[in-house]
């Protein structure tokens, strides 16, 4: 039994080598290089893109909390309940409260006053519970000028973002006025952990204390201001929390959890990640052809290499042992110059876009190293090995005898297999299955439209080339003579073209798009806040500069809650965000010049 395993596994061994050093020797053909660069190219694109979807994706998740500045948050437009506040201190559970919201500040004399609208955030104590806020004593501060503090601002303080001080001329030490109340400007606040855009961020950002916010007067009835209370701690008291604060919610404060707060950045991110991966089947597809067809001259080169080894005595078993120890050296080798050149373009990538994203990235799992040697196997089953496939079944009369056909797999067998294997790769790496389909279905209809078309330009190809000189006769003679080959590449390559044509009509899609979302002659400039006995002296103002004004519109803080007799429930809230808050709400009593009723009538005819 020791002998016998003994030398199995010298026989194993000695193929190996074999294979090895015929592989060298036909690095020295071109067949080789091409099927070497075509799985670089394959292994490149695929690394270099799932490595950075995920080193963003592992980045959000771990860096999702800071987002939030706490674990959970109860976000509304009123004051958190005060039982709320005190049946929650059972759950052991850290907690801070801010209230934001827009207020006119001023600075200066009576002689020359500034004033500036500004994003106003009131904390308390605790601010913020995950995350740092980075502050400094310089404006725009960078490197060792940023510090990380865990207070908030002291009363009768505020800390201003750089933009206020160069906007109203102020310095550290300065005063403004924000209501009633006059407060110093301590520091500069350069970054908030759950920092906002949109449309209750309307200016530079004002940090102040909570305790200060009553003394001012500046939250009335009606006022635009979200109240959140921050909350952080172990996974399982946050779940006991939860269970006990849901149903107690109502309609005017949500409850907000670390996937929501990530949730626009992730379906960005996997928008962005499918478009990638989408860009890369390109670059899979023409490598896989480039693979195809110099495995195909591969496979003819070695007809009569094949035919003399088992004249030799070599059995077939032999003879796919030792092409399959090629393939598979070749394939690893490939794969691991195809990853190292992947991580160097995705570290390129991240150094390009590093300026956009306010992320930390962290390395990518090990693991996922794995999807780049993944699709070089997947390339050289589905691309490589059906050419190769009949060397085995070669004669050994193959030598003497020229005329003896030789087995193959077909060129629509072949074409099938490398379709298969770029819908596998899409579906494994994007673990979409509608993608996965809607592009096996544009494929399909390609592929039958592309071979359609192939055969009749070969058809009219002869006819014309019939007419033409002997250099046409020839060269059509040449595309007939292997139509199937010819039909077969004309479609992969119009699959190709397909797949980059809907790159582009998705790029030019969504710029299409964001620029339907500002309409022609939109306005450059909102005024809020304007007091009902201002309105008639500001469009005065407005007017003497010959600026073209829209109507001006009242504005009130409003819930929908009914549609004529109809009231919404939990599914229509479920299905639209704007029945989930309070929402901006305006009247008029005329219908504007600009509008046309299209269904129903207007109010004043009731």
């Amino acid at each position: 039994m020791t002998t016998t395993i003994t030398a199995t596994m010298t026989a194993t061994m000695t193929a190996t080598m074999v294979s090895v050093k015929l592989l060298w020797r036909h690095c020295r053909s071109g067949e080789v290089n091409i099927l070497a660069a075509s799985l670089v190219l394959a292994v490149a694109v695929v690394t270099a893109i799932v490595v950075f979807a995920d080193r963003m994706d592992r980045s959000l998740v771990r860096q999702s909390n800071s987002y939030l500045a706490a674990d959970r948050v109860i976000e509304g437009r009123y004051v958190i309940p005060r039982e709320w506040r005190e049946q929650s201190r059972d759950f052991a559970l850290r907690q801070s409260h801010t209230a934001q919201f827009s207020s006119m500040v001023f600075a200066g004399t009576e002689e020359r006053q500034e004033m500036q609208l500004a994003s106003v955030k009131a904390v308390g104590d605790g601010y913020p519970l995950r995350g740092n806020l980075e502050v400094s004593t310089t404006a725009f501060a960078l490197g060792d000028e940023v510090s990380v503090t865990r207070d908030i601002p002291a009363r009768g303080e505020v800390w201003v973002d750089s933009r206020l001080l160069s906007l109203m001329n102020l310095q550290l030490g300065d005063t403004l006025d924000l209501g009633n109340q006059q407060f110093t400007i301590s520091k500069v606040v350069l970054r908030e952990p759950d920092s906002t855009t949109g449309f209750a961020v309307l200016g530079p950002r004002i940090l102040m204390n909570l305790s200060d916010l009553a003394a001012t007067g500046v939250v009335l009835p009606g006022s635009r201001i979200t109240y959140r209370w921050l909350l952080a701690g172990e996974e399982a008291a946050l779940k006991a929390f939860e269970a006990f604060i849901e149903p107690r919610l109502g309609e005017h404060h949500r409850l907000i959890r670390l996937q929501d707060a990530q949730q626009t950045i992730g379906s960005a991110l996997d928008r962005g990640t499918r478009f990638l991966l989408l860009a890369g089947m390109i670059g899979v597809l023409l490598a896989g052809v480039a693979l195809s067809i110099a495995a195909q001259q591969f496979a003819r080169r070695h007809i009569d290499q094949v035919a003399l080894m088992k004249s030799l005595g070599a059995s077939a078993t032999q003879v796919r042992r030792i092409y399959l120890v090629q393939l598979l050296v070749l394939g690893l080798v490939a794969s691991a110059v195809g990853i190292i050149v992947g991580e160097g373009l995705q570290r390129l990538i991240t150094a390009s876009i590093a300026g956009l994203f306010n992320i930390d990235l962290l390395t990518a799992a090990p693991v996922i190293y794995g999807v780049g040697l993944a699709t070089g196997l997947l390339c050289l089953i589905f691309f490589v090995l059906p050419p190769l496939w009949h060397l085995p079944t070669v004669a050994p009369l193959k030598i003497i005898r020229r005329e003896l056909r030789v087995a193959h797999v077909s060129q629509w067998l072949k074409g099938l297999l490398g379709g298969m294997a770029v819908l596998l790769i899409i579906w494994l790496y994007s673990n979409s299955i509608p993608l996965t389909l809607s592009v096996a279905a544009g494929l399909t209809m390609i592929i039958l439209l592309g071979g359609l078309l192939a055969w009749l330009l070969l058809q009219l190809g002869q006819q014309l080339g019939a007419r033409a000189g002997s250099l046409w006769r020839l060269a059509v003679s040449n595309l007939r003579r292997y139509q199937s080959q010819s039909i077969v590449q004309i479609m992969v390559f119009a699959c190709a073209l397909m797949l980059l044509m809907v790159l582009f009509s998705v790029r030019t899609h969504l710029i299409d798009e964001w620029r339907l979302q500002l309409p022609e002659q939109a306005p450059n400039h909102f005024v809020l806040n304007i007091a009902p006995y201002e309105k008639l002296a500001i469009e005065d103002l407005l007017s003497a500069r010959q600026l073209d004004l829209s109507p001006m519109y009242p504005m009130v803080l409003g819930r929908l809650t009914h549609k004529n007799d109809d009231e919404y429930d939990d599914t229509d809230r479920n299905l639209s965000n704007v029945l989930r808050r309070e929402i901006n709400l305006s009247w008029a009593r005329e219908l504007a010049a600009d509008n046309k009723i299209v269904q129903g009538q207007w109010w004043d005819q009731w």
